[in-house]
């Protein structure tokens, strides 16, 4: 499903401090894939491309620079 479609990936854990691992990427206009609106809402706050999964918990969620994704196969026909 996902050929050549990431460059890298970087996996934060679960509760960890977002904000101290996007800062370096400010800017950068990459992609940023979240389940936790607040998390989604700080990516696209610092310039990423955020993309927000949708579960019952934030499927009313709606915030300019997030789009709402439903599974994998969306979220890699959005980044290719």
């Amino acid at each position: 499903m996902f050929g050549d479609v990431f460059d890298f990936v970087i996996c934060i854990d679960t509760g960890a401090d977002k904000d101290n691992e996007l800062l370096p990427f400010k800017d950068s206009g990459l992609f940023w894939i979240e389940d936790k609106p607040e998390n989604a809402k700080l990516g696209a706050d610092l310039g990423l491309k955020s993309l927000l999964v949708r579960h019952p918990h934030n499927a009313n969620f709606t915030y300019d620079g997030v789009k709402m994704v439903d599974n994998w196969a969306q979220i890699v026909n959005t980044i290719s």
